[in-house]
């Protein structure tokens, strides 16, 4: 089934491609949406390449955010957090 309007797929287009990939990564897409991009990604290998570097993107992404997520809060910022709510 693909949808009605492929014109999202155009690299002129709003959204264009690279949103429409990160679209997709994220899973955000229609069925109907996601079956025409994996047509497109099966016989593009340009447009699997730029998928690639997306993805590694999405998990550079990911790591370095898990890695803050394992910082300590400074003592700073606590202490500013609870000034902040005893002052509601």
């Amino acid at each position: 089934m693909q949808p009605e309007n492929n014109t999202i797929f155009a690299e002129d287009s709003n959204p264009s491609i690279t949103q429409t990939l990160t679209a997709y990564l994220d899973g955000e897409l229609s069925e109907p949406v996601r079956e025409v991009l994996d047509a497109r990604l099966a016989a593009e290998p340009a447009l699997r390449a730029l998928m690639a570097e997306l993805e590694s993107g999405k998990a550079l992404g990911l790591d370095l955010f898990a890695a803050l997520a394992r910082e300590p809060v400074p003592p700073g910022l606590t202490r500013a957090a609870r000034i902040t709510r005893s002052a509601r």
